[in-house]
């Protein structure tokens, strides 16, 4: 699972306000439009040597065997699409605390990525109690919730970015 870096993409995921809560964990979440995708699961998306994850440059057309291809100035490449995004304020513990929390909510969304819809970018954010409770019960959390998002995108259209408040 790739790391959501900028700010950008975080204000994007947190902004759409789309969300699923447990007890320790919240996760905010954006699931793209899915029509740019090819029959593998996976989108084709052209890129700038600068800036090769521009989400204004989608493309379809067919991608190469060694999955690059240059067309104007652009290259193609297929790209997975989830990324994951973490939230730990200061009210979860000390540093030592909180890089842990970090640790676990990698570790544990890379256990559990086969359960959420393509194309998902999501941000974990952790509740202060979320320091205090075992590696299990944040599993099973994660896993209830990753499937909640995907039971949410198979509800809707699938078309552009999802709205999920009107479900």
């Amino acid at each position: 699972m790739e790391r959501l870096t900028k700010h950008k993409d975080f204000v994007k995921v947190l902004r759409l306000r789309h969300k699923v809560s447990s007890a320790d964990v919240v996760i905010h979440f954006l699931i793209h439009d899915t029509s740019a995708r090819d029959d593998s699961g996976v989108r084709d998306q052209a890129f700038d040597e600068d800036d090769w994850l521009r989400d204004d440059k989608v493309s379809t057309r067919p991608v190469n065997d060694d999955d690059t291809q240059v067309d104007n100035g652009t290259k193609s490449k297929k790209v997975t699409c989830h990324r994951l995004g973490l939230a730990v304020s200061k009210g979860v513990g000390n540093a030592v605390t909180r890089n842990r929390v970090k640790r676990r909510f990698r570790a544990l969304s890379r256990e559990r990525e086969f359960l959420l819809p393509p194309e998902c970018d999501i941000v974990m954010r952790a509740k202060p109690s979320a320091s205090q409770v075992s590696y299990a019960s944040l599993l099973d959390q994660v896993e209830r919730l990753f499937g909640d998002i995907a039971r949410k995108d198979t509800k809707s259209t699938r078309t552009g970015y999802h709205d999920m408040s009107r479900e």
